[in-house]
């Protein structure tokens, strides 16, 4: 429905992963971006090696789950086909839950955010390339609508603060 709210998941299946190389991560983005562009607001998101998180609006009802399964079969299909694979690569089906309680909307954007530290992937989230948190106020062109973000949290002092910065230092409740 238009203006819903959804967290969209989904892993690999088994042992495998989704995105080996960072050529990988920039592909399935692109892709993302062609396939889901004009049905959906990407509020946040994080990408992990076996993984990934997105949170989104809906702006266009029409198609979201079908493009979403486009999305998944055209990257499977491609990564299959680049490290000479066969098979399902996703889990299935892929997740969504629709956030219905604000309260919740900033406790998502600071989990999806904080999933690669929580992992073990890295020691400080601010650094995982594959993610919206770097991209909030970005100059550039982004993925995210960073006004969502703004809109929601009012500053950027807001925004990291609730993150769980305290003196330069971050923390994972």
């Amino acid at each position: 429905e238009k203006d819903s709210l959804y967290h969209v998941f989904n892993r690999a299946i088994g042992d495998e992963l989704l995105f080996r190389s960072d050529k990988n991560y920039r592909y399935f983005l692109k892709k993302y971006a062609l396939y889901l562009s004009e049905s959906v607001e990407t509020i946040s998101f994080c990408l992990l090696p076996n993984h990934f998180h997105f949170f989104v609006r809906v702006v266009d009802e029409r198609n979201v789950s079908q493009n979403l399964k486009r999305l998944f079969q055209s990257y499977s299909l491609a990564y299959n086909r680049y490290y000479d694979r066969k098979g399902a690569l996703f889990d299935r089906p892929f997740k969504r839950k629709e956030v219905v309680i604000h309260d919740h909307i900033s406790l998502l954007i600071r989990y999806i955010h904080q999933n690669p530290q929580k992992h073990g992937y890295i020691d400080d989230f601010r650094q995982w390339p594959w993610s919206s948190w770097n991209e909030v106020y970005s100059e550039s062109q982004s993925r995210i609508t960073a006004s969502f973000i703004e809109k929601w949290f009012l500053s950027r002092a807001e925004f990291n603060d609730f993150h769980g910065f305290i003196e330069g230092r971050s923390s994972l409740e």
